[in-house]
Order: structure tokens, then C-alpha cells, then sequence
């Protein structure tokens, strides 16, 4: 529809079981891009896309296979290096580096943003509260870190000051930061598709796979 908010998209994005916030944001966007990946949204919420029997039971017990607690709110942050850093995020790292006090390019201290920078929102002193004798009160922090350069990320963690246990710090006095990781990230696993033996490591799909195939293996 041409207006916005569109009253019929609304009524649609109810219908598909969007809450009364949801199907008013739906409404009025406008951007093609934004109503598609809304609207995928919507619908893997409503369960139109489900995955085969035996997919969805290793995902389930994949996310249990965490040690992140469950029902509690947490942060996440996403470490992405890799190829990234060749062209992508190149500038990024030059940015920082330059911010530093670093000026020559092709000798910087190293080819990524530290993953200390990334800590840098609970910096200052305003990201503290206090309580009503002015005190510093602590807040405790379940951090998720995404990354594909685990190994040097736990390096960096170590590397912290104000360490609680290895994966706790104290940051700026006042945030308890606990890190969790993804549990595979020290050994890397595909989906057998088979609905026999669960995750295996290393196996290729004979002959190549594409991802047609994979929709088809994976998704009900």
C-alpha cells in the first residue's frame, strides 16, 4: 500500500501473530528491503519455516550444550576478523589505530581492533550508577562473544586487568563482565542431515553440496 502507516499492513502483520507493537512498526516501514527481512521475521516467529525432526533436535541440544545462562538477559558481542580484515574493515582498524596515535598504516600494533575496544561502552564514569549513599554498585554482565578468531579473542580476555576467574573481569569498577563462547569454537561441525548421528565433524556432502540441497536436507 501507498500510505503509511498502512492500516492493511497492520491487519496483516496481526494475523500473522505479530503484537500490537510489532504489526504498528510493520506498518510503517517503507523501505522494500526492511518489510522482506521484517516480514521473514514475522514468520519464522509464527513457525511457517521449521526444521526437520532430527535438525531441531541437535539445535536443541546444541543451545544447552551452552553454559550461558538461560532466562536472563545478556549482551553480545561480535569479533569479526578473518577476511574482514583485508578489505572490509580495514579502514575500521586504521580508525582505531590512528585514534591511538599510531600514523604509519603499514606498521600498525596489530591488524585488528583489540577486542578491548569493544568494552569501551561501559567506559566513564556516567556508565556507573550508584546507590543513594553514593556509592559504586556493581552490575553483573553475562557477555556472549561471537567470533571467528576465538583462540585470539580468549588471548585478549586473559590479557585483562581486574580478573575475577578466567572469564570474569571487573571493568571500569563497576561491570562484572562474565564471557561465554560458542561451544564448537575450537572445532568446527556440519549438519549430517541424515537424522542418524547427530553433528559430525569434518564430513563433506558427496559429491559437493549446494544450498538448495542443504534447504532441502535441513528445513521441513
Amino acid at each position: 500500500t501507498l500510505g503509511h502507516p498502512s492500516p492493511a499492513a497492520e491487519k496483516w502483520a496481526t494475523n500473522l501473530g505479530a503484537t500490537p507493537g510489532e504489526a504498528e512498526i510493520f506498518s510503517d516501514l517503507k523501505d522494500t528491503r526492511a518489510i522482506w527481512d521484517y516480514l521473514l521475521g514475522l514468520m519464522n516467529k509464527a513457525g511457517f519455516l521449521r526444521f526437520r525432526p532430527w535438525i531441531a533436535r541437535d539445535v536443541e541440544l546444541f543451545l544447552k550444550s551452552f553454559e550461558l545462562p538461560t532466562g536472563e538477559s545478556y549482551d553480545a558481542i561480535h569479533v569479526r576478523r578473518g577476511d574482514k580484515l583485508v578489505e572490509e574493515a580495514r579502514k575500521d582498524v586504521v580508525k582505531y589505530w590512528l585514534s591511538q596515535g599510531h600514523r604509519d598504516e603499514d606498521n600498525l600494533p596489530t591488524d585488528y581492533v583489540p577486542f578491548a575496544h569493544y568494552l569501551s561502552k561501559w567506559d566513564g564514569r556516567d556508565a556507573c550508577p550508584v546507590d543513594d549513599n553514593g556509592e559504586v554498585e556493581v552490575i553483573k554482565r553475562n557477555v556472549y562473544v561471537a567470533t571467528d578468531d576465538p583462540v585470539v579473542v580468549h588471548e585478549e580476555i586473559a590479557a585483562l586487568p581486574n580478573h575475577i576467574t578466567p572469564n570474569t573481569i571487573l571493568w571500569n569498577e563497576c561491570h562484572e563482565l562474565t564471557f561465554y563462547f560458542n561451544p564448537t569454537d575450537d572445532s568446527a561441525f556440519h549438519l549430517n542431515g541424515d537424522g542418524e548421528g547427530g553433528f559430525e565433524e569434518g564430513r563433506e556432502v558427496e559429491g559437493g553440496d549446494s544450498c538448495f540441497g542443504r534447504y532441502h536436507r535441513n528445513i521441513a
